[in-house]
């Protein structure tokens, strides 16, 4: 009896051994689609990935682009008002310094002066 169940274990252990084989050779059948499945997966997900960090890209060079031009817009509207308030101090002092030389030039120009500007005060007032 030792002889057969020596035998029937041997057979058991060949039959799992086999068994376990098939088990393999499936694996291994089944391993190039799942290699496919695995590639078409990553593309999928890092094409998706690619196109939210290209959108949140295009997002942030907008976003400094229009900060570039409001700074640039704001700069230039500053710049405008220096040059205008710069022509108007020279005009002013250019016309100050006219009327001080031709008062000078000419002492009765100056109550001239002082009885036109009255004159034009009250125009301003009728009006």
């Amino acid at each position: 009896h030792q002889g057969i169940v020596l035998h029937l274990l041997a057979l058991y252990q060949k039959l799992k051994s086999v068994r376990h084989l098939d088990l393999i050779q499936n694996a291994m059948e089944r391993l190039p689609q799942k290699i496919t499945d695995l590639q078409q997966d990553f593309c999928v997900k890092t094409a998706g990935l690619s196109e939210r960090i290209n959108l949140s890209t295009d997002i942030i060079i907008k976003t400094i682009n229009d900060n570039i031009d409001k700074s640039v817009e704001v700069e230039e509207k500053k710049l405008s008002q220096e040059m205008t308030q710069t022509v108007i101090n020279n005009s002013i002092e250019q016309a100050v310094s006219k009327i001080r030389q031709e008062l000078e030039q000419n002492p009765d120009k100056h109550y001239e002066f002082i009885n036109e500007s009255l004159d034009e005060l009250n125009k301003a007032e009728i009006e």
